[in-house]
């Protein structure tokens, strides 16, 4: 899954004043957001080229996500499993955010691709010590 590495105070050998900490963790949280709904654009894509939509493309590209809500969580299982495969672990992860919402799906979908007009998704991205940020787990039902 996407990683991106930050900057900030985080990791680094120096005192940060409480503004630049919550900052940072805003930053970071817009950024496991946006990171989110990447995974889910490229998952709807990918379900709808699979399935013959001839504009997958821009239907992943116009989808619209609505009522997205984002909220710290903890590491889970398929989280660790991700973590493992990526080559990291649990004590390397500062924050967990949980995002979900809705997604919407213009034009023709095929049956096979397996959505809606309308679908929820689910997402997990994890904030690392480095500032690195990295999904760990999406789903569209």
């Amino acid at each position: 899954m996407g990683g991106r590495r930050g900057g900030g105070c985080r990791g680094r050998r120096i005192s940060c004043p409480t503004w630049a900490v919550d900052q940072e963790r805003g930053e970071r949280k817009t950024e496991a957001t946006g990171l989110c709904e990447g995974a889910a654009r490229d998952d709807l894509r990918e379900r709808l080229t699979t399935s013959g939509s001839a504009d997958a493309e821009s239907q992943a590209a116009s989808a619209q996500f609505t009522d997205v809500r984002t909220r710290t969580t903890s590491v889970g299982d398929e989280d660790d499993a991700a973590l493992r495969q990526a080559g990291r672990s649990r004590s390397a992860v500062a924050t967990e955010w949980a995002v979900v919402g809705s997604v919407s799906v213009s034009g023709e979908i095929p049956s096979g691709a397996r959505l809606g007009p309308n679908n929820t998704f689910s997402c997990s991205a994890v904030v690392f010590t480095d500032g690195e940020v990295m999904v760990t787990e999406q789903r569209i039902n």
